[in-house]
């Protein structure tokens, strides 16, 4: 019943992204987002950048469910750097903003081929117009599918304490080529 809910929240969320990020006649080719102009040069490297594949598939399903299940004790730890007490923590909605951002941060990552925190999350968040009291993001560079990349994560102290703070209650996924990009936050 659990991983019904949330793949059919999950499928919901992706539905309504699919729509706003394709529903040109041109087909699947997605214009950059942008929520204003501003004079950054930091806003204007990601209003370039365009989103290369924001369509949740079934490696984003993989390794929400992962961050779910790690979040509410179904995880079977093996890691050394994340060993954990009693505290569950929420279960994490998708939303598309965040995953529009987390997409943006791999294609400008696989654009440069390189692995970096840069652009600003905060800049990407407002970017697209999504408001946060905290916001925090797990990048990795690995041809790697879901359960060994979340095993890579878990592995590293700060990795792990990202993925299991319960202050985070939502979670945007994306991936172009070797290069991922999660970002998890509590909206505002």
């Amino acid at each position: 019943m659990f991983y019904t809910t949330v793949k059919l929240s999950l499928l919901a969320g992706i539905a309504l992204l699919f729509v706003c990020v394709f529903s040109s006649a041109k087909g699947p080719k997605a214009e950059p987002v942008s929520s204003s102009k501003t004079d950054s040069s930091i806003d204007k490297l990601i209003e370039n950048v365009p989103v290369s594949r924001v369509d949740a598939d079934q490696e984003f399903i993989e390794l929400l469910e992962l961050h779910n299940a790690a979040r509410t004790q179904l995880y079977r730890f093996e890691s050394l750097a994340c060993k954990r007490s009693r505290s569950d923590a929420p279960v994490l909605r998708w939303n598309s903003k965040l995953a529009i951002a987390a997409q943006k941060q791999a294609d400008w990552m696989e654009k440069r081929d390189t692995l970096s925190h840069g652009p600003s999350l905060g800049v990407r968040a407002k970017a697209v117009n999504y408001k946060f009291q905290s916001i925090a993001e797990n990048i990795a560079n690995a041809y790697l599918p879901a359960d060994p990349l979340f095993q890579l994560w878990l592995d590293s102290n700060r990795h792990c304490k990202n993925i299991l703070n319960p202050v985070y209650r939502e979670i945007g996924i994306g991936k172009n080529g070797k290069y991922w990009s999660v970002v998890l936050a509590n909206p505002a």
